[in-house]
């Protein structure tokens, strides 16, 4: 098994001071799963920032998302071979989490990426609830119609690695907040100038 695939799987099982370890060291965290589609900010996005392992009750996903946000070589706008979606069109997906989406933004997210079917981040807040579910099963490969993905996972604590979906009551909370960010950003790439002559007055 390389170091590559080791990442993917510790991340799928959510271990996560394993993927740590790996991730400190840098080298694969760009790096395809070519049989799955994902990198691993791409599959840390698709199980969730509020994931919980079971094993441990803890929030297992959101030390890796922000150890992979933290490192410089990070490609923030890679996207996922199944359907182009980038880490912000994920995360716009699941709309639970205003944090994270202000942590990618501050890391570069591109607002205007598109996806294979030509949507950006922000139509991702307009998708429903069973869609978007079915969506996240799908890219994280624990649908059904998924082809048995993630095979090199721990059957044993088979609980840890399904993703967190998001409640309807979650989403709607968080939508607004989103969307504010989403233009903010859109606005300050168009004409950061007038940001920086407001902080002055």
């Amino acid at each position: 098994m390389s170091s590559q695939t080791e990442l993917l799987y510790y991340i799928a099982n959510s271990r996560t001071n394993t993927a740590l370890h790996y991730i400190e060291e840098g080298n694969y965290i760009n790096d395809y799963s070519m049989e799955f589609g994902y990198t691993p900010i791409l599959l840390a996005l698709c199980k969730g920032w509020n994931h919980v392992d079971s094993r441990k009750h803890s929030l297992a996903q959101k030390p890796i998302i922000e150890a992979l946000l933290a490192k410089k070589a990070l490609e923030v706008n890679c996207i996922h071979l199944r359907n182009g979606m980038t880490p912000l069109h994920i995360a716009c997906l699941r709309s639970d989490c205003p944090e994270l989406i202000r942590a990618l933004l501050k890391r570069g997210a591109d607002c205007d990426a598109l996806d294979y079917k030509g949507r950006k981040p922000v139509d991702m807040l307009h998708v429903s609830d069973e869609e978007m579910q079915e969506i996240l099963c799908e890219l994280s490969g624990t649908s059904d119609n998924s082809f048995h993905a993630f095979k090199q996972y721990d059957y044993l604590s088979k609980q840890s690695e399904i993703a967190t979906i998001p409640t309807s009551q979650e989403r709607k909370q968080c939508i607004l907040n989103i969307r504010y960010l989403l233009a903010k950003s859109a606005v300050q790439k168009m004409i950061p100038s007038f940001f920086d002559h407001n902080l002055h007055i």
